[in-house]
């Protein structure tokens, strides 16, 4: 049996049109109430996933984004961060 299922959200849990369907909700609060724990991975800011995660309803999940970038807790807690250099964002940003 699967302790921990981690996915992505675009082209994973949301369709076509960036959205969460009935049926994969209705997954997710299947597979969360076996008691398989259920993260969100995805490339996309934190503030994008915090949204998603509260429409699944997965209050007890973490959560990865910016590719990898930020760990959060359950409860929004920043656990890992790597971020760039501001000197080097504003190098990149003048190009």
């Amino acid at each position: 049996m699967y302790k921990l299922i981690i996915s992505d959200l675009d082209g994973t849990l949301l369709n076509e049109n960036h959205e969460i369907s009935a049926y994969t909700k209705k997954i997710v609060e299947e597979v969360t109430q076996k008691g398989i724990h259920f993260f969100i991975a995805t490339g996309r800011h934190h503030y994008d996933v915090f949204e998603k995660k509260k429409e699944l309803g997965l209050s007890n999940a973490y959560t990865i984004s910016c590719n990898g970038g930020r760990v959060h807790g359950p409860k929004g807690e920043l656990l890992f961060s790597h971020d760039i250099d501001d000197k080097v964002a504003n190098e990149i940003l003048s190009l």
